[in-house]
Order: C-alpha cells, then sequence, then structure tokens
C-alpha cells in the first residue's frame, strides 16, 4: 500500500474508528486486524451496501479535505469513500477554496486579512484625527461634541417625521 493512501486510512480510521471499523471488523470475518484495514475495507463493504448516513459522510468528507490541503493526490486516494458516500470533487474542491486563506492582491483593492487589517487601522486613525478637532466659536465647528449634537437634532427631527407621517 502506498504511503499516501496508508495515511489517508490512518485518518479514516481515526475519524471513523468507531462508527465503522468496530462493524466491520466482526462483517469482514476477523480479516480486518487493525483500524487501518477496518478502514479500508469499509470501501469494499460500503460499495455493495451504500452510504453509511450524514454523520459518517460528513466524517469521510472531512478526511478527504483534510488529505486534498495536504496536498495529497486525493483524487487516486479517496475514490472509493468518496464514491460510497456519494462525494463529488466539485464538493471537495469547492471547500478547499472555502478554506484556503484569502491571498494578497497586488490591486487597488484587496481582501486579504494584511490589507483588510491596514484599512480598518487606517480608518481609526482618520477617526482619531477628526474627534481631535477643538472647538471653535465660528460657525461651522467640527469638533466632535458639535457633531455629536448635529446628531441629535437630525435624530429628534426624523423621528419627529416619521411620526407625523
Amino acid at each position: 500500500m502506498n504511503q499516501d493512501r496508508h495515511h489517508f486510512f490512518e485518518q479514516f480510521a481515526a475519524a471513523c474508528g468507531t462508527g465503522i471499523a468496530s462493524p466491520l471488523a466482526g462483517s469482514l470475518g476477523g480479516l480486518a486486524e487493525t483500524p487501518i484495514e477496518a478502514a479500508s475495507g469499509a470501501v469494499v463493504a460500503g460499495a455493495v451496501s451504500g452510504a453509511y448516513g450524514i454523520g459518517v459522510r460528513t466524517r469521510v468528507f472531512e478526511v478527504i479535505v483534510h488529505q486534498a490541503l495536504l496536498g495529497t493526490p486525493w483524487k487516486e486516494v479517496c475514490k472509493g469513500p468518496m464514491a460510497v458516500n456519494r462525494i463529488t470533487e466539485e464538493e471537495i474542491e469547492a471547500e478547499v477554496k472555502r478554506r484556503t486563506p484569502i491571498r494578497h492582491a497586488s490591486q487597488a483593492i484587496c481582501w486579504c486579512p494584511l490589507c483588510q487589517q491596514k484599512q480598518n487601522d487606517s480608518r481609526i486613525e482618520a477617526s482619531k484625527r477628526i474627534d481631535a478637532i477643538p472647538h471653535s466659536p465660528l460657525s461651522p465647528c467640527a469638533c466632535k461634541g458639535c457633531r455629536n449634537k448635529v446628531r441629535e437634532i437630525l435624530a429628534k427631527s426624523w423621528s419627529d417625521a416619521k411620526q407625523s407621517t
């Protein structure tokens, strides 16, 4: 058994050890000596009897996604469990894409976490600079206190306008 396939069955057995491996050990006539062998037997037995249910499908799905994220040749290694649990390559690829961190794009608008943090920090700095504007006796004043008073007046006039309609 090649190393990738062996590693997959180790993870599969760990995820489904109590759910599949135990019953299969008995149903395979004692041929499954280890959880890995029991899990590999699950593929053969499952192909005959159909899927084991949504809980097992979810666990198998997670193991396959994990394999794909690790860069193993999951399409070949996981073909049997995917067929048994009716998991498509498109489902796996979509989940891998969803879980892959967003990379930096050298464009005007980038959604990577680093750029988002920089934009947030920039907004906070701008807000601090605006809040630091001192009060002016001349109109219009842009200090924090005057801006808050204008907001209160506008909110009151909007609520009065809604009540009158």
